[in-house]
């Protein structure tokens, strides 16, 4: 296959490159290419690292530079030599020759070989060189999600038995068995913002980012645009497409903060359909064209009612959690201390 001249910028080993492309371009053949590339250049084969999303395309890579370095082993002078030239170009001399026969046996050779991992691979690499540092014990194990689930089973059957009865019952009442599964796969991975018994509650604030001394609504209609008496003159000759906007928007002229409040779901509709994406048109084009205004000031409306509906929901995930600071700090206590002993 030959390299086009992007390609060819790419394995260059003086180059620090950033490669983009789509599915079946040559990405994986290129990054391969690199290492060989760099391998040949002099750079030590314990000083490379690739770092991969799957297992699946760290194997792919290290099986595709070993069959190279394998093949230059064998190949006769004149085919070695126009394998080597979209490495080399014209640099290809006897002691370059030499050098690429030997890099498969130095790879063999090496302690650690190519180190092609994971990220999540790498990750466990750094933890195990440095367990004391990162607050673990040496040889510690990585548990997979079949390990871990009768584990988890277990403390929590013991868990149960120790709970006061009004904590299980209110556990019970407001949770499915799905639900609650869900839950503690939740604290599990948020241990280090709910441990903390003390704290939890500020800071789950801080992790939903939610003021809980703010209505979400309030702020909403605090920002809404200036709708001006002239505007809802303009309304009166709207025609029967339009008449949904001015209804609504003549509505909020109202002086009650209450009274608004009562209007966003109409007002919410008048932006956005059933299935909350955006409408593209919120009035008929002649009507947008008479009141070009109106329209601008009420452009960014749709993102406003986004932030609000976002802010409204981590409001209620908030106030769902609420009771659990108090009745269920026990079951946070034993789960992440469960958790960080196994």
């Amino acid at each position: 296959m030959t390299l086009s001249l992007n390609q060819k910028q790419a394995i260059h080993p003086h180059y620090s490159c950033w490669v983009e492309a789509s599915a079946g371009t040559g990405k994986t053949k290129v990054l391969t290419d690199r290492v060989i590339s760099l391998l040949l250049s002099g750079v030590k084969i314990e000083e490379i690292l690739c770092l991969t999303f799957t297992k699946a395309a760290g194997a792919e890579m290290s099986a595709r530079i070993r069959s190279r370095l394998l093949e230059w082993t064998t190949l006769s002078d004149e085919k070695l030599t126009a394998s080597l030239t979209p490495f080399l170009g014209s640099k290809i001399t006897p002691e370059k020759k030499q050098q690429a026969q030997r890099l498969f046996f130095q790879v063999l050779k090496s302690a650690s070989g190519i180190r092609i991992q994971t990220i999540h691979g790498f990750c466990q690499f750094l933890l195990r060189s440095f367990p004391l540092e990162a607050g673990l014990l040496p040889h510690f194990q990585i548990m997979d999600d079949a390990q871990q689930k009768p584990l988890i089973d277990k403390a929590l059957q013991k868990l149960w038995e120790t709970l006061p009865k009004e904590t299980t019952n209110f556990m019970v009442r407001h949770m499915s068995q799905s639900q609650l599964d869900g839950f503690i796969s939740f604290v599990l991975s948020h241990r280090h913002i709910l441990a903390d018994s003390n704290t939890t509650q500020n800071n789950l604030k801080a992790f939903l980012n939610v003021d809980t001394e703010e209505d979400p609504l309030d702020v909403f209609f605090q920002g809404l645009p200036p709708l001006s008496d002239v505007f809802v003159e303009l309304f009166k000759k709207a025609t029967q497409q339009d008449q949904r906007l001015c209804d609504v928007v003549a509505a909020l002229k109202k002086d009650s903060l209450n009274e608004k409040k009562s209007l966003y779901p109409l007002y919410k509709d008048v932006f956005l359909t059933k299935t909350g994406s955006p409408r593209k048109k919120i009035c008929s084009v002649e009507f947008e064209k008479r009141n070009p205004h109106l329209m601008t000031m009420l452009k960014n409306e749709p993102s406003r009612i986004f932030a609000c509906r976002s802010t409204a929901c981590r409001s209620k995930v908030l106030a769902t959690f609420e009771p659990f600071s108090e009745r269920g700090r026990r079951l946070f206590k034993n789960l992440c201390t469960y958790q960080k002993r196994a």
